[in-house]
Formats: C-alpha cells, sequence, structure tokens
C-alpha cells in the first residue's frame, strides 16, 4: 500500500483544522481575540504573540469596515470571547471522552460494530453542536449590527466565500501539476 506523501497530507489537514475552528470567529474576528495589542486586558485569552496580533488585526479590519460603534465592539469582543470558551470546552469534551479501540479485536463482531456506531452516534452528536455554536454566534453577532452593518456583513461573508473558493482552485491546480 503506498502511503500519501507529506505533501498530499497538507490539504485534508488544513481542511480538518479549518472545520473544527468557528467559521465566524475566523472569518473577519479573529476568534482568538485577546483584546489589545499587549495581550492582556478584558478580553486577555490564550492567544498571544503574532496569532493574537493577526487575530487583533482581523477584528480591527471588521470593525472598520462595519463602522461599528464602541458598544458594538465591546458586544462582538464578549460574544467572540463567550464563544470561544463554549469551542474550548467542547474540545476538552471530546478529549475526556474515552475512544473506542476501533482498529482491533474481529471487526466482524457485535460488539465492534456496536462500538463503531456509539462512536459514530457521539461524533455526530459533537458535530452538530458545533454546527448550532456557529448558528448561534452568527446570529448573536447579527443582533448587534444595525441593517446597514448588516448588509456590508453579508458583503464581506460573500468576498470571504469567493476567495475561499479561488484559494480551493488554485490548490486543485497545484495538486493537478504535482
Amino acid at each position: 500500500m503506498k502511503l500519501p506523501t507529506s505533501r498530499k497530507l497538507i490539504l485534508p489537514l488544513a481542511i480538518a483544522a479549518t472545520l473544527s475552528v468557528s467559521p465566524l470567529a475566523l472569518a473577519w474576528s479573529g476568534g482568538g481575540y485577546n483584546g489589545g495589542g499587549d495581550g492582556y486586558g478584558k478580553h486577555s485569552g490564550m492567544m498571544h504573540g503574532s496569532q493574537g496580533k493577526m487575530c487583533h488585526h482581523r477584528f480591527e479590519h471588521m470593525a472598520e469596515r462595519l463602522n461599528l460603534s464602541e458598544d458594538q465592539r465591546d458586544a462582538m469582543r464578549d460574544i467572540f470571547e463567550e464563544k470561544r470558551e463554549e469551542r474550548r470546552d467542547q474540545r476538552r469534551q471530546k478529549q475526556d471522552q474515552d475512544r473506542p479501540q476501533l482498529f482491533s479485536g474481529d471487526p466482524t463482531s457485535s460488539d465492534y460494530q456496536a462500538r463503531v456506531e456509539e462512536a459514530a452516534d457521539r461524533a455526530a452528536e459533537m458535530a452538530r453542536q458545533r454546527v448550532q455554536s456557529r448558528a448561534d454566534t452568527y446570529a448573536a453577532l447579527y443582533e448587534v449590527l444595525d441593517e446597514e452593518q448588516r448588509d456590508i456583513w453579508a458583503k464581506m461573508q460573500s468576498e470571504r466565500q469567493e476567495m475561499k473558493a479561488e484559494r480551493m482552485e488554485q490548490r486543485k491546480d497545484s495538486e493537478r501539476r504535482n
């Protein structure tokens, strides 16, 4: 059996990493927003250094494009902080679960099939929770915005989707050449 090269693993790993993080938080907000350039303060989080600065930059870019008031900025920061905590709790919950050994034992036994179904059910429930959390985040952010800002937000999301599609197409082209 031929093992995939590390080059061919990059895209699936990147996709998996992207799907495990709330897209709204990463889209324009800098989901790990840490409150200020110094990494400390009211909204300080676990992100420091260049990652925290990048998130701060994304948040500021979004805030400027939407022309957010200070109250709106604070409300959005609070939402991102709350949702980041929820995602952290979900990751901990996932890590704390005992994973059945699916790659050992007799795969034809009923016990094995029961373990597979149990693992699939848990994974499906956790995926449902992540999707619901993303939807809740979007709804909470949407409530902070006025009508004009909502229109701008929709345009920003559309632009982001176009950029993602272009990047995916570029990756596919690159993979075809290799």
